[in-house]
């Protein structure tokens, strides 16, 4: 668990998981059998789940190391492209300046663009597709599905796979990712939250690589909300 020991919630666990502090009367620990099958609680959820959760963390990992992120060595070949606002000004601003970038990767044998999206039900399972554009066609089509799950999650997952298909293409110089989680692209570079580790580290091993192979490689990100209609 991650809630520290003083917390609450400890005192309503089994014994093995209340992490040394007093049971209070009505913990799971004290219930019969009979009570516990009656039982609906998030709590019971939680005691239920605690031996499933495998997931580890490496906060010593070295692409969170000050001086070795992302950020640090390729600044100027990550680069984000999002609304300034909402007016529709803007809106009409930033579809025409997606509209040529677009359509310069499609003009260049060197250049692929990724569009991607996800939609996440409310239990929790999602759907991430990707559509890899070269030469004014689609070259692949990629869906991933994934249960226990939650929406930034799912958008690093869609981003994930898109560039996966992306590095394949030995050719490519020039990357445009068009999506509609720009905030979640900007977690790749940022220092690293825990919960996110298993998402970000594999997604950073790959860009180094492809940023580091070759001076000219970069990879741009684009905002495309549904606002924007973009066909």
């Amino acid at each position: 668990m991650t809630v520290p020991p003083s917390h609450a919630i400890n005192a309503l666990l089994d014994k093995h998981q209340n992490r040394n502090q007093n049971q209070h009367k009505f913990a799971l620990a004290n219930l019969t059998n009979k009570q516990k099958l009656k039982l609906k609680s998030p709590i019971k959820d939680i005691s239920e789940r605690l031996n499933e959760i495998k997931d580890e963390f490496d906060p010593h990992h070295i692409i969170f190391h000050p001086g070795l992120h992302l950020i640090d060595h390729f600044s100027g070949r990550i680069v984000f492209y999002s609304l300034d606002s909402s007016s529709d000004k803007a809106l009409f601003n930033h579809f025409t300046k997606l509209n040529l970038a677009f359509e310069k990767t499609q003009k260049s044998s060197k250049d692929i663009a990724v569009i991607s999206d996800c939609s996440v039900k409310a239990v929790g399972s999602a759907t991430a597709i990707a559509h890899i554009w070269k030469d004014n066609k689609v070259i692949a089509q990629l869906k991933a599905y994934a249960n226990n799950i939650i929406p930034l999650e799912a958008e690093l997952m869609v981003i994930h796979i898109g560039l996966i298909s992306a590095f394949e293409n030995s050719e490519a110089h020039q990357i445009l990712i068009i999506t509609d989680a720009l905030e979640a692209g900007k977690k790749i570079i940022s220092s690293g939250d825990q919960y996110l580790q298993k998402f970000i580290i594999p997604i950073v091993e790959k860009i180094q690589n492809f940023l580091s192979k070759d001076g000219c490689n970069s990879i741009h990100f684009w905002h495309c909300s549904n606002k924007l209609e973009w066909p």
